[in-house]
C-alpha cells in the first residue's frame, strides 16, 4: 500500500485549529505524520474523518513550511492541497504535475482579499488629499501583478471592493472619482499643489520647502509584499516623491501599524464575506481610540462621522436588500474615492494549488465542477471549505 504524506487538509483541519491561537496565522511550520494510504483524513466520498490512530501532535517523518520543501513535495504528489503563496505556480499548472489552480489560466486564484496602502493620515505630506491622489496615480499596480505575482493576482478596483462584491460597485462614482497608473497625472497633481523639485536631485520637497522622505513597510521575509513595496517606491520616486522600501520584523511592523507611527504600509486584513460592510468598517473603523488594542483597521487614523455613519447603516441594511445596500455604498465609495484614506492596489490571491495525484474534485471555476473555496485559513472553514473537503473523491490505485 502506498504511504505517503498527508499535510494540507489533514493539518487544517486539526493543526491548525488546535494551533491557530499560538501561532501567528499563516506562518506555521506545520507537521505532518506518514500514514497508509487507507488511513489518510478522507474516507469515502461521503463520509471523512480523522484515523483512529491519528494524534495531531505526533512528531511525523516531514516538517512542512519551507518552500523549497513544499514546492518539492507538491510536484510529487505528497501534498494535497497547499494553501501557500507560490511564486511561479502559473508556470507549473501548465508542466505536466498533475496541479490546477481554481482557474486553469490568469489570474489562477480567487481573489481573497485587497491588498491597499495604508497612509499615515497624521503625518505630512499623508495629510494632503492632493499628495494621496497623486501617489494613487503614481504606482503601476501592472507591473505589481506582472513582474512580482506572475499574474496570479489581479489589479483592486479603485474602490477596493472584491469581485464577489462587484454589484455593489458604482461605476458612476468610479469614473467621476477613480485613479489608476498615470505617471504624467501625478506629476501634475504636485505641481499643481505647489510641490517642486527646489534643490535639483529629481525629488519634489513639499509646498513649505521641507523634505519628504518616507518609508513603505512591510514584515521581513513577506517576499511578495517585499517586492511589492520595490515596485511602489520605484514608482513614486519616478514622479518625485521620495519613498523607499523598508522590512522591519513583524512585531515592528505590527508595532507600527497599531500605533499610528509608520508613514506607509502595506494591509491586507479584510477577507471575502457574505456583506461589503465587513470591509468598510474595518477601513472606516471606529472609535479611534481603540485601534490599537482591538486592531480593527483605519490604521491611517481617517476621521469622518459621515462615513461612520454610513457604514452603521449599511451594517442595519438587511443583506437580501441589495438597492437598499448600494445606495449606502455608493455615497460610503463616494467619500473613499473624494478623500482617498488608503490607496487599494490588487487582489490577494486565495493562494491554493491542488494535487490530482490522490484525490479529485478540488473546486475549479469549470462549470462542471463544485465552486467551493480551495482555502483553509481566515475563518474558510465556515465558507464552504468543509463542503470542499466532502466533495473529494480518491483516484483509484493503479491496477
Amino acid at each position: 500500500m502506498k504511504t505517503r504524506m498527508v499535510q494540507s487538509w489533514t493539518i487544517m483541519v486539526v493543526l491548525v485549529l488546535a494551533l491557530a491561537a499560538l501561532t501567528p496565522a499563516g506562518k506555521v511550520a506545520a507537521q505532518g505524520g506518514t500514514y497508509d494510504r487507507s488511513e489518510t483524513l478522507y474516507t469515502s466520498g461521503t463520509q471523512w474523518g480523522p484515523p483512529s490512530n491519528w494524534n495531531p501532535f505526533m512528531q511525523g517523518n516531514y516538517a512542512m513550511g519551507t518552500f523549497g520543501l513544499c514546492y518539492e513535495s507538491l510536484l510529487q504528489g505528497n501534498i494535497d492541497l497547499s494553501n501557500n503563496f507560490l511564486p511561479g505556480v502559473s508556470t507549473l499548472v501548465r508542466g505536466g504535475y498533475g496541479l490546477q489552480t481554481y482557474y486553469p489560466d490568469a489570474p489562477f486564484m480567487l481573489s481573497a482579499n485587497t491588498a491597499w496602502l495604508d497612509l499615515n493620515l497624521h503625518k505630512k505630506p499623508m495629510d494632503d488629499l492632493a499628495f494621496r491622489r497623486a501617489l494613487a496615480f503614481a504606482i503601476n499596480v501592472k507591473d505589481i501583478v506582472e513582474t512580482d505575482y506572475g499574474n496570479i493576482v489581479q489589479a483592486a478596483d479603485p474602490t477596493g471592493l472584491l469581485p464577489i462584491w462587484f454589484r455593489y460597485v458604482d461605476p458612476a462614482v468610479v469614473k467621476e472619482l477613480g485613479f489608476g497608473y498615470d505617471p504624467e497625472k501625478a506629476e501634475q497633481i504636485l505641481a499643481d499643489a505647489g510641490y517642486k523639485d527646489t534643490t535639483g536631485d529629481g525629488l519634489v520637497e513639499a509646498p513649505d520647502g521641507s523634505t519628504i522622505a518616507l518609508k513603505v513597510i512591510v514584515p521581513n521575509g513577506w517576499t511578495d509584499w517585499m517586492e511589492a513595496i520595490k515596485i511602489i517606491a520605484k514608482s513614486a520616486q519616478a514622479v518625485g516623491i521620495n519613498v523607499q522600501p523598508d522590512y522591519p520584523d513583524y512585531p515592528g511592523y505590527l508595532d507600527a501599524r497599531l500605533n499610528g507611527t509608520f508613514d506607509l504600509c502595506i494591509d491586507n486584513q479584510p477577507q471575502m464575506s457574505n456583506t461589503p460592510w465587513t470591509y468598510y468598517r474595518w477601513i472606516f473603523y471606529n472609535p479611534l481610540k481603540d485601534i490599537a488594542s482591538s486592531q480593527g483597521g483605519n490604521y491611517g487614523r481617517y476621521d469622518n462621522q459621515k462615513v461612520f455613519d454610513l457604514v452603521t447603516q449599511l451594517d442595519k441594511t438587511p443583506v437580501d436588500d441589495v438597492k437598499g445596500m448600494q445606495s449606502i455604498i455608493s455615497q460610503i465609495q463616494r467619500i473613499q474615492l473624494t478623500d482617498m484614506p488608503l490607496i487599494p492596489l490588487w487582489y490577494n490571491g486565495a493562494w491554493a494549488q491542488c494535487s490530482n495525484a490522490v484525490w479529485t474534485g478540488w473546486p475549479s471555476s469549470a462549470e462542471k465542477d463544485n465552486h467551493y473555496l480551495p482555502i483553509t485559513w481566515r475563518g474558510y472553514w465556515n465558507l464552504s471549505a468543509i463542503q470542499m473537503l466532502a466533495s473529494l473523491k480518491p483516484v483509484p490505485p493503479a491496477e
